[in-house]
């Protein structure tokens, strides 16, 4: 069962190799070392090669020695299967998008400024400007993206059936079933207060001013830069980086997709999200990639006590028992989750249960002090939409920690089935995938576990 559960991390692994490649087991300000490590080829696949320094720190000279042989065989294996799925991703011909790259690189920084606490701290402990470490870690992040793209073509047909699950949890021992934290299940409802009809119309006319701007000649990006209410694209000049269908709002994707060439620009659309205008930047296949500036219609200060106190007089009667708190989600909540009776669905795992990392803190010990049933007061809220809005939330269980069982945690098993089917299926494809690629690897690492198995 040992050897299962190392299969388990070793899946999790190979999705993160890129990322251990330029990450150290901790951030923190090296002293000054007079030897360094002198660097060595440890093995090719194809015409990748793999270097002892991808496997111990370089900047430690003592590194070599110091780190478990059993580490660097697990860290050499991933980089070989990493660079395999490379391989498999060229040869299908499996795009990434360069918007992609850039979503990865940017949580990258942002984990690795988090832990350095600034980016005067980042740049010291590697000895190099932020712009010359984000550079470093493009390719590696590309490579890791693509990866994942075949390591996803190769296991998309791997299923679990349910007396797989039960099987899967017959042969963990008792001593290893996983330890379950708290669980909470919660609904809310929502109100959104109301647009006041002059703040629609002052948002129109602001889009339209921009747009007339637009096509007398003014920077769209730059117009995007300095008024769009997006500010997840506002600081790149409005530009979204490539998407398919189904990926935004149905109109904002319609305008979008109608657009005919580079420069066009749209109509005004107008979405959940208020108004738009839209500039075609290129089409790839059934992508595009386009601009656009966003003005959203403001919320009176008024609109939105209003909303509060409305809200505030649903949890009345919900206390009074004079509705029943699903019935009132239905009737009153401006949220989706109105057709769920109120029920909020976690993104992750897409069921109703959610674990303390999956919730905010704050509302983690709001509910830490409710009972099952209990409905808070009226709190305020941002909608998905990014518009302010209030809500409450009933809390309708909560789970004590616990020792995982097959019936309370069904999902739980599921997944680790599954990850485990996964991995057996990625193993299989490394035994058959070794006999017709390049593989090289230096002596010292032909006692590894990986190489037996693959090799043998």
């Amino acid at each position: 069962m040992k050897k299962l559960f190392i299969a388990i991390i070793g899946l999790l692994l190979t999705a993160n190799a890129a990322l251990a490649q330029t990450q150290p087991d901790t951030l923190r300000q090296k002293q000054p070392v007079q030897k360094r490590l002198i660097d060595q080829i440890v093995g090719v696949v194809a015409t990748r090669p793999i270097l002892e320094s991808d496997l111990v720190d370089p900047e430690d000279p003592d590194a070599a020695k110091s780190e478990p042989m059993s580490v660097k065989c697990k860290l050499l294996e991933n980089l070989i299967l990493q660079k395999m799925l490379i391989n498999k991703s060229e040869l299908d011909s499996l795009t990434v998008d360069e918007s992609e790259v850039d979503q990865r690189l940017d949580k990258k920084l942002a984990y690795f400024l988090r832990l350095a606490g600034s980016q005067e701290k980042l740049e010291q402990i590697y000895h190099k400007p932020m712009a010359e470490f984000k550079a470093d870690m493009m390719i590696p992040t590309k490579e890791e993206a693509m990866a994942e793209k075949a390591k996803d073509k190769v296991v998309e047909n791997v299923k679990i059936t349910p007396s797989e699950v039960k099987a899967f949890f017959n042969r963990i021992p008792a001593d290893s079933l996983p330890k379950v934290g708290t669980i909470y299940e919660i609904a809310h409802i929502v109100v959104e207060p109301a647009i006041d009809p002059t703040e629609l119309s002052e948002a129109r006319n602001k889009i339209k001013g921009l747009r007339d701007r637009i096509l007398a000649g003014g920077s769209f990006s730059s117009l995007a830069l300095i008024y769009s209410d997006d500010p997840g694209s506002a600081t790149k000049g409005g530009e979204l980086g490539l998407f398919n269908r189904g990926t935004m709002a149905p109109e904002f994707e319609a305008a979008a997709f109608s657009l005919k060439k580079k420069g066009d620009v749209s109509e005004i659309i107008k979405t959940s999200f208020g108004y738009h205008i839209i500039q075609l930047i290129e089409r790839k296949g059934e992508f595009v990639n386009v601009r656009h500036i966003l003005v959203t219609p403001r919320v009176s200060p008024v609109e939105l006590d209003k909303a509060g106190r409305k809200l505030d007089s649903i949890a009345d009667l919900i206390q009074k028992d004079s509705i029943k708190f699903d019935a009132a989600a239905r009737k009153f909540s401006t949220d989706k989750s109105f057709v769920n009776n109120g029920d909020m669905i976690n993104p992750t795992t897409l069921n109703t249960k959610f674990s303390a990392n999956d919730l905010d803190p704050t509302l983690i010990a709001i509910l830490d002090k409710m009972k099952v049933g209990e409905v808070t007061r009226p709190m305020p809220m941002d909608t998905e939409d990014k518009r302010k809005a209030y809500q409450i939330i009933m809390l309708k269980s909560k789970s004590q920690p616990h020792v995982a069982t097959l019936n309370t945690d069904y999902d739980i098993f599921q997944n680790m089935g599954l990850m485990t089917k996964k991995n057996e299926a990625l193993e299989k494809w490394a035994i058959e995938k070794v006999k017709t690629t390049y593989i090289k690897v230096n002596d010292k690492y032909k006692e590894c576990d990986f190489y037996k198995r693959w090799f043998k």
